[in-house]
């Protein structure tokens, strides 16, 4: 969860709101910032028909330029035991958010993704992140 905080405390210092995909749940218990999403835990349990991934889609389009996706990149059930990526053909919201917007950073858990902007952002507009990682423990 230290490095998922630091993921969204670099997103806030820039005065940005953020959503995270896809199964970091629990983060919206405790935090400042409503889930722009309308739903906490888009994974294809909660997201079994195409309509309910349509919507979520859809609401991340309308979004985009507004917020930065934050997308794990470990599949939590080996994450204790070893690093084994995140499959994009088990999370459609996941491979949505890597075709349709553009990764500019990553810590060591998780990829923020913006819309592509004409202009490619420098490291210097992430406070804290240096060659793509994270530098704050």
């Amino acid at each position: 969860m230290v490095d998922l905080r630091n993921a969204t405390d670099t997103v806030s210092a820039r005065g940005e709101r953020y959503a995270i995909v896809p199964e970091v749940a629990g983060w919206w218990v405790q935090s400042a910032q409503p889930n722009p999403l309308p739903v906490g835990w888009p994974w294809p349990v909660e997201l079994s028909n195409r309509h309910l991934t349509d919507r979520v889609t859809s609401d991340l389009q309308a979004e985009r330029g507004e917020v930065v996706v934050i997308v794990q990149k470990a599949d939590p059930f080996y994450v204790e035991d070893r690093f084994v990526p995140l499959a994009d053909d088990h999370y459609p919201v996941v491979g949505y958010v890597r075709a349709h917007f553009r990764k500019t950073h990553e810590t060591k858990f998780f990829e923020l993704y913006e819309y592509a902007r004409a202009s490619s952002p420098s490291s210097a507009c992430y406070p804290g992140i240096e060659n793509g990682i994270t530098t704050r423990t």
